[in-house]
């Protein structure tokens, strides 16, 4: 009895395939779809897992980037291509300056660090020769962080970029006392999280100077070469024209595509990655 009901069935499908050739049609075509729609996907997902394992596999230099001041370029310049390599960076964030035109705003920063950027805090106002003022640096910085917090850039804003890159020891212990984790200055990391105040083991490159790429790479592989930490702090990207704390566009770029291409032996990590170690 099963072997007739198959039977009638199978002659069912036949004439009805016969009878409305346009619906043989349409499944072919409805099933072809699905095959290259399954095709599709499968790349996809086979590239992204490519990708992913690539960066992630890593066990070598950290590398760490910077970039001060929140300049909008670094949006529409260095995001567009950290992205393309799935990397991320950081960048340090002045929020009286957050309205000038030549600055990031909110928007934009939270989409940087929706894509996993840390943001840091930097002073409130932009004002040099303040090493002395120990008070009035520590309530900007309060000032910034509580900006930072209500912004819900929450992730490290407790953790301070000196804008001038010097410290005084006494702001130190104030930043200690307040529970803040890190302080970078202009060539190294004080990580305030443990016990005892302890510098971070990293070598730090100023890319504000535009060297040319051959220095970045030696740089770098002197830092592979000795277990250590790679810090670049920088500002803008685009060509300098003659104007200081702006790295070349080409140069950034030639650095990036040696990272990417070196990672066995290197891995972009951000700020908040890199104070875990």
């Amino acid at each position: 009895m099963k072997g007739l009901n198959k039977g009638i069935v199978l002659v069912a499908i036949i004439l009805v395939l016969f009878m409305y050739p346009s619906t043989y049609i349409f499944l072919h075509g409805y099933i072809s779809s699905i095959n290259s729609t399954i095709k599709i996907l499968t790349t996809k997902e086979s590239k992204q897992v490519g990708l992913s394992n690539k960066n992630n596999a890593s066990e070598g230099t950290k590398i760490v980037f910077i970039f001060d001041g929140g300049y909008e370029c670094v949006y529409e310049k260095a995001y567009p291509v950290f992205k393309k390599y799935n990397l991320k960076a950081n960048v340090g964030v002045i929020p009286s300056l957050i309205t000038e035109k030549e600055y990031m705003d909110v928007t934009k920063l939270t989409s940087l660090y929706l894509e996993g950027w840390d943001i840091l805090g930097q002073s409130f106002p932009y004002e040099a020769d303040m090493y002395d003022n120990s008070t009035r640096v520590f309530a900007d910085i309060q000032k910034t962080k509580k900006w930072m917090d209500n912004s819900f850039f929450t992730r490290t804003s407790d953790s301070v970029i000196m804008t001038y890159g010097e410290i005084n020891p006494y702001l130190i212990k104030l930043l200690k006392e307040k529970g803040y984790k890190s302080v970078r200055t202009s060539d190294n990391i004080l990580d305030l999280s443990k016990y005892n105040i302890e510098y971070k083991s990293i070598k730090v490159m100023n890319l504000t100077e535009n060297p040319d790429i051959s220095t970045i790479e030696k740089f770098i592989e002197d830092t592979y070469k000795s277990r250590g930490t790679a810090v670049f702090i920088l500002s803008k990207i685009g060509e300098t024209n003659g104007e200081d704390k702006a790295l070349s566009q080409s140069t950034f770029l030639q650095l990036l595509e040696y990272i990417y291409w070196n990672t066995d032996k290197f891995e972009v990590i951000s700020y908040s990655d890199m104070l875990k170690q």
